[in-house]
């Protein structure tokens, strides 16, 4: 079950508002618009808890001290996803020596008759023709267009 503390819409608009501001650091942060939203700290340490946001309040009085966007949190609200969507991007480079051995391999275990058509055919096709079929297959496994 979803947490009620927790408010998208109000965690939305805590990092537009600190990334207007980015670098800086911004004050009063529970003033308004944000002192009708009752789950202000919940929603603020929940971002921080995820790396989107810096913030210090005073335990006391349970106040927003400052606040502010960290460059995980600027990336999360970009469209691209920043320079953390590049850092998390995987690169899959086949190896296909090691392709063709797996299939070689795999020959062993087929009746005679078929084993030496397929190692026949395996023997016809050039690495460079292999990896473009392994890159189209994992393309169209992955569903990547």
């Amino acid at each position: 079950m979803a947490n009620a503390k927790l408010d998208r819409d109000l965690q939305r608009e805590i990092l537009t508002r600190l990334a207007v501001a980015y670098p800086s650091q911004v004050t009063e942060l529970d003033k308004e618009p944000f002192a009708k939203h009752p789950e202000l700290l919940a929603n603020m340490a929940y971002l921080q808890e995820h790396g989107m946001i810096e913030f210090w309040y005073d335990k006391l009085d349970l106040t927003v001290e400052a606040a502010e966007i960290t460059a995980e949190g600027m990336d999360f609200i970009t469209e691209n996803g920043g320079l953390t969507a590049l850092k998390r991007t995987i690169t899959v480079r086949p190896d296909i020596d090691g392709f063709l051995a797996l299939l070689e391999k795999h020959a062993e275990s087929l009746p005679e008759p078929e084993k030496e058509g397929f190692l026949k055919a395996l023997s016809e096709f050039s690495k460079p023709i292999v990896q473009g079929v392994v890159q189209a297959a994992l393309t169209q496994w992955l569903g990547i267009k």
